[in-house]
C-alpha cells in the first residue's frame, strides 16, 4: 500500500502545504514555458493531440492484446486488465470529483476546481499496466517496461504542457494506478508467464 500512501502524500503536500504548492507551480511554469500555449505553439498543439488520442490508441491496443489473451487462455492477465483499468479510472474520477478538494482560497484562475488526480494519466497508466499483463511472452520485458514508462511520461508531460493538469495531478495518478496494480497482483496471485 506504499503506492496509495504515495498518492495521499503527493496530494497532501502539493495541495495543502505552501512549499508543495510552490514546487508544483514552479514545475508547471517550467513545462508551460517550454511548451508554450496550445493556441500559439506547435509543440503544445501537438501535445494536445497526443493527449487526446493516447488513451484511445492504447485502449485499442489493449483490446487486441486482451483478445489474444482470451484466445491463448491467459485468464489471469485478462481478468487483471478487466478489473484494474475500470477500477483505477473510476477511483480517479471519484477522488477528483467527489472526495478531494482544493481549498477555495488557493484557487488558481486556470484551475478553479480540483484537478487531482488526472484521469487522462490514470487511464494511460492503467492501460499500459494492462498491456504489460497481456503482453505476448515473446515481447522483450525490458523494452516493454521502458516503452510503457515513456508512454506514461508522455501523457503526463502532455497534460501539464497543455495546462490541463498540475504536475502533482499526474504523479498522483501514477501512484493510484500502482496501488490498483499491486492490489490486483495480490488478489489474483499474478506471476510472470
Amino acid at each position: 500500500m506504499l503506492a496509495a500512501a504515495g498518492a495521499a502524500l503527493v496530494y497532501g503536500l502539493a495541495v495543502h502545504t505552501p512549499a508543495g504548492r510552490s514546487v508544483d507551480g514552479a514545475v508547471l511554469g517550467l513545462v508551460a514555458g517550454w511548451a508554450g500555449t496550445p493556441d500559439t505553439s506547435a509543440v503544445a498543439a501537438a501535445l494536445g493531440v497526443i493527449r487526446g488520442a493516447l488513451p484511445f490508441l492504447l485502449a485499442a491496443a489493449v483490446g487486441v492484446l486482451g483478445m489474444i489473451g482470451v484466445a491463448r487462455r491467459r485468464w489471469r492477465g485478462v481478468v487483471a486488465a478487466a478489473v484494474a483499468i475500470p477500477c483505477a479510472i473510476a477511483s480517479s474520477l471519484v477522488l477528483r470529483d467527489l472526495l478531494l478538494s482544493r481549498p477555495s482560497e488557493l484557487a488558481h484562475p486556470v484551475y478553479a476546481h480540483n484537478t487531482f488526480p488526472s484521469t487522462h494519466v490514470t487511464a494511460v497508466a492503467a492501460l499500459c499496466l494492462a498491456a504489460w499483463w497481456l503482453r505476448p511472452t515473446s515481447w522483450n520485458d525490458t523494452v516493454t517496461a521502458y516503452s510503457a514508462g515513456l508512454i506514461v511520461l508522455l501523457a503526463a508531460v502532455a497534460s501539464v504542457a497543455t495546462h490541463a493538469h498540475r504536475p502533482s495531478d499526474t504523479l498522483g495518478s501514477v501512484f493510484l494506478v500502482a496501488a490498483w496494480g499491486a492490489m490486483t497482483v495480490y488478489a489474483l496471485r499474478l506471476r510472470p508467464d
